[in-house]
């Protein structure tokens, strides 16, 4: 490249490129005066120069980054190679460090799991108060009282400890208290119940002694209803025969004079009947003569339709065949319709 070669600094490295900002400034000094419209052919040297630089830029580009892509595989190796080194010295180390870490955790897990099953051990005492008698609560609480939390086990948990032994006390004092409570209102109810049965029992001897004296007043006041239904009976079955006899004698005047009335009624109405029947036929004939050119010019459309119908053409694909057969469908429900129509107009 006989053009000089400007060197740019991108992220801590050099690009060394004869297509450089200070080349570019110079071409656009000497472009700046250029016009096509003035000088064509000064205007075409120009693009092509501009297209000369922007494609030996491109060639400078991919140059430099193959380079550089070579390089950073070179580097990869090399700090792998590195590391290699640095592990063989520190894994052994650290694997010490990692052994001691873990004995002690190991160490300190199995002391607080320790001290942890003290503290449920000592909740334990209160988590089965509910199925519990009143002495076996009192006899679990007096044992809780009597158990002395060691410092030298709990350590740093003693609090928590005390805690959960206070916890358990208050549950065993309270489950104790309820189960009083519950023995007082069992007792009291049972004594309700006693003298609850003591009244029921006096309240049963009253109602037997009532139903007896009921019942003595239901067969006096049967036997007094019996005797007077008697007399009534007697009575009423005497004047139901004269009303009867009365009353098929009204029944028979009536009944004739009720056949007589629907003969009449009967003679009359049919004689209606007929003259209505007339009258509606002499209509119906009127609307028939007037319907009659219709329903000629109906048959023939209909008859059109029938031969519509029967004309198939031949379809190429299913598509086809089904909008075919829709629209056949379709004439045929139109054809019944129509053919009922017809029938009734006649």
């Amino acid at each position: 490249m006989t053009e000089e070669t400007a060197q740019e600094q991108t992220q801590g490295r050099v690009i060394a490129w004869d297509v450089n900002r200070a080349a570019i400034a110079i071409v656009a000094e000497e472009m700046k005066d250029i016009d096509a419209a003035v000088d064509m052919k000064a205007a075409k040297e120009a693009k092509k120069k501009l297209v000369s630089m922007r494609t030996e830029l491109t060639e400078y580009h991919k140059a430099t980054k193959a380079e550089a892509l070579a390089f950073g595989k070179l580097c990869d190796i090399e700090k792998n190679s590195l590391m290699e080194l640095i592990r063989v010295i520190e894994d052994p180390i650290g694997e010490k460090i990692d052994e001691i870490k873990n004995a002690e955790a190991r160490k300190e897990e199995a002391r607080v799991t320790k001290i942890m099953a003290e503290i449920e051990r000592i909740q334990a005492y209160s988590l089965d108060r509910h199925s519990l008698t009143l002495d076996e609560l009192n006899e679990r609480r007096e044992t809780l009282l009597n158990t002395i939390l060691d410092p030298e086990l709990l350590e740093e948990y003693i609090e928590d400890a005390q805690l959960a032994k206070d916890e358990a006390d208050l549950k065993l004092r309270l489950a104790i208290d309820r189960e009083k409570t519950e023995i007082a209102e069992r007792e009291e109810k049972a004594e309700l119940e006693r003298k609850n049965k003591a009244l029921e029992a006096e309240l049963e001897e009253a109602r037997v002694a009532n139903e007896e004296r009921d019942r003595k007043q239901r067969e006096y006041d049967e036997e007094q209803e019996r005797v007077r239904k008697e007399a009534a009976d007697a009575e009423a079955a005497e004047q139901r025969a004269i009303d009867d006899a009365r009353q098929k004698e009204l029944d028979d005047q009536q009944a004739e004079i009720d056949r007589q009335n629907k003969e009449r009624e009967d003679a009359e109405q049919a004689e209606r009947d007929r003259e209505e029947q007339e009258k509606a036929e002499i209509e119906a004939q009127k609307i028939r003569d007037l319907q009659a050119p219709d329903v000629d010019k109906l048959a023939k459309y209909a008859e059109a339709l029938e031969h519509l119908i029967g004309l198939h053409p031949v379809m190429g694909s299913n598509a086809g065949n089904a909008v075919l057969m829709h629209a056949t469908n379709g004439l045929n429900a139109v054809h019944t319709r129509l053919t009922y129509d017809i029938e009734e107009m006649k």
